[in-house]
């Protein structure tokens, strides 16, 4: 007992059926009004919209990128800040501790890197939510 092609499930024909058994894609054989190639000028005008909305998705992707530079120096510009904000508390930590008596220098140290470490925290908070990195 031999099986045809028309016996077999659906899925088994469709795996069995090639290229050339299948049914063209258009009908006729181009020219004249028989649908082969005949749509040469409206394929035309939608590549030539596709090119324009194309044109505008890379004009956006590069006003994106122009914002993205723009961030990343008020970032680094904020960093530059926050060094030098380190390097104030520090100071003023330093001057404080050479005040104090030795007994309680390392009470002073301690409170001075709490402050300073206190202060860093809430201008990088500050610096995140004004970058809209975390929510207000």
């Amino acid at each position: 007992m031999t099986a045809t092609i028309h016996s077999l499930p659906v899925s088994a024909r469709a795996r069995l059926i090639g290229v050339d058994d299948m049914p063209p894609l258009e009908g006729g054989g181009g020219g004249g009004n028989s649908g082969g190639m005949d749509g040469i000028a409206e394929l035309t005008k939608r590549v030539d919209r596709v090119e324009g909305r194309l044109d505008k998705l890379d004009d956006r992707l590069r006003s994106v990128e122009l914002s993205t530079t723009r961030i990343e120096a008020n970032i680094a510009a904020l960093s530059v800040s926050l060094d030098g904000l380190v390097r104030r508390v520090d100071g003023v930590a330093s001057q404080a501790l050479a005040k104090v008596p030795s007994g309680w220098t390392m009470f002073g140290l301690l409170m001075g890197t709490l402050v300073g470490g206190l202060t860093l925290v809430g201008a990088a908070i500050t610096a995140a939510r004004y970058f809209k990195l975390l929510p207000a």
